[in-house]
């Protein structure tokens, strides 16, 4: 794989380029390298805003949901969210989507760039067709995966970095009913003891954020608006009783296809199968797309042969037109699946561009068949960037390792492969050349004395005990040379193994890529000097909108 550099703002930043395609595996693979694409359609593949020919530019009347995402954007503090309200309100204006479940302290890495990655492609869609463009950040607060929302990874000052919200007390309840006890504050506290001064006054910050009493998906939105400033896209929460009214008719017509996307959804998982590769959601047949919510907890739908249904892990029954008239009544007690939740968020919208990651892309091999079912126009879609973030110091020990022969993908891939490189860029320091001289110089030395000492015999033979002594002593001190060279190579030889694993530890802390484990508010106040906004227009200034790896190299304190 070659390894490309690019310039980019600054003297001395360079962004480090890997090509994505390689480092997915199985069904994204396949459909970023156009193996298998056309399980996408009818959505269309976008690489790059040079392809914004394929974005269709959809006029929408969405004056509702304008006017619902302002009230809620406006509870959550955004100074912002007027203008993006009205522009969204335009029916000309185009819609950037993308979303993540709402995780606790905002999540890691990967997070904020899929949000400030819509950001920026609605700007570069806006300036490519010269009409309003905003980004919308659905925050999946439906969602009842727990064990992936409640903790997250803060590497701040001394202390453990590892913060959870603690065992799950109500399995199957969804993320947007849930309120916030002591143990989130209290995590805050345990860190910021083993944190600096400065860290220790934005962590408060944060804490009164996330007091006790405050909603799940409150304190994640208004962490976002705090955070991000200017760069902060409108936040959408589809638990608000108004969005939950306007998706009613999709949901309504999720139960009366729910047949004909069963039947759709088996042979794409069949195609898939018989590819030899392996469906991102596993096949459930005769499952619906739709969840109901029981006490703030959430149930499949299955369908019974005939007109019937029935709940997974409860006994509740019906019929599908008492379902039908149920979702159109109450669309607060109903939620889409991981497979409807693209079509029944595009609908609403009217979305140009959807801009997801890799195991997202997957499932939208198997999700596209929802949107041709149902009738829904469906958007682009693009992989978003993913950002590995390093000073200049660990950027300039990246080139050092490159020149050793230790590439960053070897890097990244640890393993056998690193270690293997490794030991080759050990043998290679200097070793061989210095071995190589030593050997020669003691061949000569060997020679000369032998030399020497005949010609002393010659003089005197009385002389010849001195010369052997002095040939003893020449050879002892070239060996004692020797061990103090190998002593020295032996600890440069560790340093670098210590360099080489320190570093890796950077990029993929316990062998999880680092936007994946890393939370990006510990990166905000390590990179922005604590200062509202800063990182957000740093990273927004650093990185490109191609789907590949980029290593941006920062300076702290988000000096340019």
């Amino acid at each position: 794989m070659a390894l490309s550099t690019t310039s980019i703002t600054g003297d001395a930043e360079q962004r480090i380029v890997l090509p994505i395609g390689p480092r997915l595996g199985g069904l994204a693979r396949a459909l970023v390298d156009g193996e298998r694409r056309s399980w996408l359609d009818p959505l269309r593949w976008v690489s790059s805003p040079e392809e914004t020919q394929r974005v269709e530019l959809p006029s929408r009347d969405r004056a509702a949901v304008a006017a619902a995402l302002l009230r809620r954007n406006l509870e959550w503090g955004s100074e912002d969210a007027a203008r993006r309200a009205d522009r969204l309100a335009d029916p000309r204006c185009l819609v950037v989507a993308t979303g993540q479940q709402p995780v606790l302290f905002g999540g890691p890495q990967l997070v904020l760039s899929k949000l400030l990655a819509a950001t920026a492609w609605a700007e570069a869609l806006e300036r490519a067709t010269g009409r309003p463009a905003e980004a919308v950040f659905w925050i999946a607060s439906e969602d009842h995966d727990w064990d992936e929302a409640a903790s997250v990874y803060l590497p701040l000052g001394s202390g453990d970095p590892n913060l959870s919200a603690g065992e799950d007390e109500a399995p199957l309840r969804i993320l947007g009913r849930r309120t916030l006890d002591e143990r989130p504050a209290a995590e805050l506290q345990r860190l910021a003891e083993h944190a600096s001064e400065h860290d220790r006054r934005n962590l408060a910050e944060v804490a009164e954020i996330y007091r006790p009493g405050s909603n799940w998906t409150d304190a994640f939105a208004r962490l976002l608006v705090a955070r991000l400033g200017r760069r902060c896209p409108l936040l959408l929460d589809p638990c608000e009783p108004e969005i939950k009214r306007l998706q009613s008719k999709t949901l309504v017509r999720l139960a009366e296809r729910g047949d004909a996307i069963d039947v759709a959804l088996r042979r794409r998982d069949e195609q898939i199968v018989d590819a030899g590769l392996s469906p991102q959601v596993a096949p459930q047949p005769g499952w619906s797309l739709l969840f109901a919510h029981q006490d703030d907890r959430r149930h499949r739908i299955g369908w019974n042969d005939g007109d019937s249904w029935h709940l997974r892990g409860a006994e509740e029954t019906g019929s599908r037109s008492e379902l039908k008239r149920s979702i159109a009544d109450s669309p607060e007690q109903y939620s889409a699946t991981a497979l409807g939740r693209p079509a029944l968020q595009d609908a609403l919208l009217g979305t140009s561009l959807l801009l997801v990651g890799p195991g997202e892309l997957a499932y939208l091999a198997q999700a596209s068949v929802v949107y041709e079912q149902m009738g829904i126009d469906a958007p682009a879609v693009a992989l978003r960037p993913q950002l590995l973030l390093v000073d200049e110091r660990r950027r300039q020990q990246l080139d050092e390792l490159t020149g050793l022969g230790i590439e960053l993908e070897t890097l990244l891939e640890g393993g056998d492969a690193l270690s293997a490189a490794a030991a080759a860029a050990v043998a290679a320091r200097g070793r061989q050349d210095c071995c190589g001289e030593y050997g020669a110089v003691e061949e000569s030395l060997r020679a000369r004395c032998e030399e020497l000492e005949q010609a002393v015999r010659r003089v005197d033979e009385q002389l010849a005990p001195a010369a052997e002594k002095t040939r003893e002593h020449i050879l002892r001190g070239l060996d004692n040379l020797r061990r103090r060279v190998d002593d020295c190579l032996a600890r440069s030889d560790r340093e670098l193994r210590e360099r080489i694993d320190a570093l890796r530890e950077h990029l993929v802390p316990g062998g999880v890529l680092q936007e994946r484990k890393v939370g990006w508010l510990a990166l905000d106040l390590i990179w922005s000097g604590g200062r509202p906004g800063a990182y957000a227009e740093l990273i927004s200034s650093r990185m490109t909108l191609d789907c590949d790896l980029q290593v941006l190299t920062l300076r702290r304190g988000g000096e340019a």
